[in-house]
């Protein structure tokens, strides 16, 4: 062992960081005590990540990450900077590239906060030299010995990949090791196992608490370096955990309470002596007094027995020589026939603490002890049915020789006017047999409770009485006509899924067929109705109206039997916000159950290629392109629709072919995920868009090329606008007459193509929720190369998007601030112009977007950013329209007046067809004619005809409410509305 004085092997290293560090490392300074404060730094330099961190020695904590971590994370901070950070900014287990360091912690027991003592420093000590020696003796390869100021480390080299199998792996490690080595004074600890775990920057202060001379502050350091660093071998782990971890003993079902082996009292039978017990995370561990029995040089604490809190028993001696020994040897050693009783098929019985078995009570014996309490006649129910009596009576095997006793008790208790007492303590009796019938059953079941198949994905399932589960034969039991199957295949239940909007649930269900696992959720209405259930052949489960009553048999029964092991956990089928500070997927423990039409949807919005790539290079594309800027801009606001209670709105993108409006689509898109599979056609039906805009909820939908809608009718375009810009589903009722659930959003609607959506035709309220930006010329230099790498890059930037924005939300200055920079923009804009206030909002929020992803995404200073955004406003502006562009009565007038002017020669009375007449200062125009003409430009006649009268463009009869007009055309009284028009004046048809 190479300590300070006279090391043996490496010279302590100026910087620890070039022993440990590969590629990126993280540096990191927690302050304030509580952690309050975090600095934090990613550098490939380690001599200038040592000199950064070094300079808040003694002031606060020093720590590094010790695996690699991937390069992306350069991102998050400036090139060998440390900056305050925040949540998000440092290394995430899933940031880390492999594992290649495995810490043991050996820490002093004591007050939290605080130093250790000099002793208390010192039984670490000794704890840590106890485990480097049997490791070692394990086959572990020698490690890197270190002081961290209050205690000891051993880091281990390895080369394991960071996946769960060894994050579980080395979980498991720590565990067998806090069972060989901790003390009631140390203990190992037992949360170091993760991929992204910090350690003590060796060669700094620790700093806890404060620094006195019984607990002073004291310096880490580097203590020995082996000269060569070899890597322990993964398979060495799984020897070592094998070796020490003891499994929870197989048990018949959970509802079995059998007898538990008596440790402590086996232990003071035979006579064993015992140094010392050490309670341990896992159990309890018994240091031998006498040492190891099978050898007696093996001494000190070379033998020990432990109990874990799972039941299960273990005896290990750490001398390779006693490898083969175990708890069952170690048993035989003191009690030669502990194993023959159960081998030759010994039951336990009621000392043992099950309830003894009474052997079947003869029908004869029965009567005569019937026969002989009615011959004392007895009058109250404790006479009549003494509790002799009411075993006797339990115990008889003839069923219906049992019943005609109790029918001779019961004319009694009918006679005597307790027949209610009788029959409940009658049920009471039968409730309480066939529940000790049930336990006796369940203890004389095989110890092949547990379903065990290859990967399953949850462990640790009882099988349901009755039932058998294999690959060969699937699902089965055996019943009154023969074999019954359930499912020619393994089925279990993994989750209870329990929807956060709905609050409905689900079962998501497991299921082995072509050699590996396949999970769907399915509703309970489903799982549970035998007719039902058929549907689910459609994902491949094998079931049919044969089997089904079966199947639902067995996944209620299996769900019963595992009320306590499938967990529940919240589900959504949507992504979004869940409530403030939450959203959907970046969450933990919540799953998606959506419809499977949307599951390749939701597995799209996912991360994929570099960070710092689709920075670079989306930052670049942005600044050269307003359209584009404007576009990405509207992606961002998706999330912030729900914080500022905004409207939907449509933004639309159109141009010539070959402008790479599709391409500027897919890169708003990559924000989110991967913009080939969150986009939409608008050769879709209107539910179909209706659901995917549910299912987006606070992120955008994508929808390209208008040219492929199956309409060119301007009035489907306005339905689509309004559609989805309503923000809520249509509501509908189930075949019960209850109403379905229906889809919500708060969204930007992203789409693109060769012509605008609105005309002049268009509504007012479908112009007030669109804003269109028309694209002369290319929006990108290199569309096809862009294309391709958004591709293959994306998803990175909506995390990080909606990290600050839960930031500023938490906290009511920031979500204040935002809202401030929100309404400062709507300022802006309303004074370039007369806009209507919903198209100024939604351009106001695609500025605020952009000046914060300015800021936050592209790290541009705010002066620059909010530049940049009023620049993009100024372009906007430009395409906006005003009030005037907006007026629907306006446009309609203006339509009217060419309408009449085109067929100004159907305006005589002899014209055919006749539409009208000249008047002096009006032209009269037929009421039909004039319903026709406006209605096929999709005009409303009778509110423009209205609105038509209150601005004094048409007269009213006598100036009365009415609106149309009596006069006879050849003859024919007809009704009609009297324009003012005069068609003298070259500029009648002009308002």
């Amino acid at each position: 062992m190479c300590m300070n004085k006279g090391m043996q092997g490496g010279a302590m290293p100026p910087n620890p960081l070039k022993l440990f560090c590969e590629g990126v490392c993280e540096v990191r300074v927690l302050l304030d005590g509580a952690y309050k404060t975090i600095y934090s730094g990613y550098f490939t330099d380690f001599d200038a990540a040592y000199q950064s961190a070094i300079r808040w020695d003694g002031k606060g904590n020093i720590y590094f990450v010790m695996n690699p971590v991937v390069p992306d994370a350069m991102a998050r901070r400036l090139a060998g900077k440390m900056d305050k950070a925040g949540n998000g900014d440092t290394t995430s287990d899933a940031d880390i590239t492999g594992r290649r360091w495995f810490l043991m912690d050996f820490d002093p027991q004591r007050a939290a906060g605080i130093s250790a003592t000099e002793a208390e420093k010192a039984l670490a000590q000794g704890a840590m030299e106890n485990a480097r020696e049997v490791l070692l003796a394990h086959g572990f390869k020698e490690p890197v010995v270190c002081d961290s100021g209050n205690g000891f480390h051993l880091l281990f080299r390895i080369d394991m990949p960071n996946d769960p199998a060894h994050a579980q792996l080395l979980k498991d490690a720590l565990s067998c090791a806090d069972m060989l080595f901790s003390t009631d004074a140390v203990k190992v600890d037992l949360k170091v196992f993760n991929a992204a775990r910090i350690t003590k920057l060796y060669g700094s202060m620790a700093v806890k608490g404060q620094s006195t001379a019984e607990r002073p502050h004291r310096r880490s350091a580097v203590l020995c370096v082996p000269e060569q660093i070899e890597v322990t071998p993964t398979a060495i782990f799984h020897d070592f955990v094998k070796a020490y971890k003891q499994e929870p003993p197989m048990r018949n079902s959970r509802h079995y309470r059998g007898f538990e082996f008596d440790l402590d009292r086996w232990i003071s039978d035979h006579g064993i002596r015992i140094k010392d017990t050490i309670n341990t995370a896992d159990g309890t561990r018994y240091i031998l007094q006498d040492g190891c029995p099978f050898n007696p040089e093996h001494k000190g604490k070379d033998a020990v027995l432990f109990r874990h809190h799972s039941g299960a028993i273990g005896f290990k001696c750490f001398h390779n020589s006693c490898a083969g020994n175990g708890w069952k040897e170690f048993r035989l050693l003191y009690e030669p026939d502990a194993y023959d009783r159960k081998q030759s098929g010994f039951r336990p019985t009621a000392k043992d603490n099950f309830s003894e078995v009474s052997p079947p009570v003869e029908a004869g014996t029965a009567v005569k002890a019937v026969d002989e309490v009615l011959k004392g006649k007895p009058d109250t129910l404790d006479a009549l049915i003494p509790d002799e009596l009411l075993d006797t009576l339990f115990d008889m095997e003839d069923e219906i020789a049992r019943q005609r006793e109790i029918a001779k008790l019961k004319a009694v208790a009918k006679e005597k006017k307790f027949t209610r007492e009788f029959d409940a303590l009658i049920k009471a009796k039968k409730e309480q047999t066939d529940k000790k019938r049930r336990t006796e059953l369940t203890a004389s079941r095989p110890e092949e409770e547990y379903i065990v198949l290859k990967d399953i994905p949850l462990q640790g399932l009882s099988v349901p009485p009755g039932w058998h589960i294999g690959v060969g034969r699937g699902v089965w039991r055996v019943g009154e006509n023969g074999l019954e199957s359930a499912c020619p295949h393994p089925i279990i239940i993994t989750d209870r899924l329990q929807n956060v909007d709905t609050g409905t649930e689900k079962l998501n269900l497991a299921f082995y067929r072509d050699w590996r696992w396949k999970q769907i959720p399915v509703k309970r209405s489903t799982s549970g109705s035998r007719t039902a259930i058929i549907a689910l052949a459609d994902n491949g489960i094998q079931v049919t109206s044969e089997s089904s009553r079966f199947l639902v048999q067995y996944l209620h029964d299996l769900e019963t039997e595992n009320a306590q092991e499938i967990p529940r956990r919240r589900s959504i089928a949507r992504v979004g916000w869940i409530g403030e500070k939450e959203f959907f997927p970046y969450t933990e423990n919540c799953v998606f159950d959506g419809e499977d039409e949307m599951r390749d949807m939701f597995e799209g919005v996912t991360g994929a290629g570099s960070y710092r790539d689709w920075i670079d290079t989306i930052g670049g594309a942005r600044t050269e392109s307003m359209a584009f800027r404007a576009l990405l801009a509207a992606s961002f606001s998706a999330p912030m629709l729900w914080m500022f209670e905004a409207l939907c709105y449509c933004l639309h993108i159109w141009g010539g072919t070959g402008t790479g409006k599709t391409v500027a689509l897919y890169a708003a898109m990559s924000v989110w995920g991967d913009p080939a599979r969150l986009y939409r056609s608008f050769n879709a039906t209107e539910i179909g868009l209706e659901k995917s805009a549910g299912f987006c909820h606070s992120i955008p939908l994508a929808i390209d090329e208008r040219e492929t809608s199956g309409s060119d009718r301007q009035t489907a375009f306005d339905k689509i606008i309004y559609r989805l810009t309503e923000g809520r589903g249509r509501t509908k009722a189930d075949r019960n007459g209850n109403l379905r659930q229906t889809g919500h959003w708060r969204i930007p609607i992203l789409t693109n193509g060769e012509a605008p959506l609105l005309a002049d035709n268009s509504k007012g309220g479908a112009m007030g929720r669109a804003i269109e930006l028309y694209c002369a010329q290319p929006i990108f230099d290199n569309a096809p190369e862009l294309a391709g790498f958004v591709k293959a890059n994306y998803g990175h930037a909506g995390r990080e998007w909606i990290r600050r924005l839960i930031e500023k939300r938490s906290v009511k200055a920031g979500l204040q601030e935002m809202r401030d920079t929100f309404e400062g923009f709507q300022g802006f804009l309303r004074e370039k112009g007369d806009f209507n206030d919903k198209p100024i909002a939604s351009a106001a929020l695609i500025l605020t977007a952009d000046f914060y992803a300015s800021c936050w995404i592209f790290r541009m200073e705010e002066g620059a950013a909010m530049i940049r955004a009023q620049e993009l406003g100024e372009y906007i502006i430009g395409d906006l329209l005003t009030k005037e562009d907006a007026d629907t009565t306006g446009r309609a007038w203006d339509y009217l007046c060419g309408w009449v002017a085109t067929n100004i020669g159907h305006f005589r009375s002899f014209a055919d067809p006749c539409y009208g007449i000249i008047g002096t200062g009006y032209v009269y125009l037929l009421g039909s004619c004039f319903n026709d003409a406006l209605t096929e430009k999709n005009f409303n006649p009778i509110a423009e005809a209205k609105e038509f009268a209150r601005r004094g463009l048409i007269q009213r009869p006598d100036n009365g409410k009415r609106l149309q007009f009596q006069q006879r055309i050849n003859g024919v009284r007809t009704t009609g509305y009297r324009l003012n028009l005069d068609v003298q004046d070259s500029s009648a048809c002009t308002q």
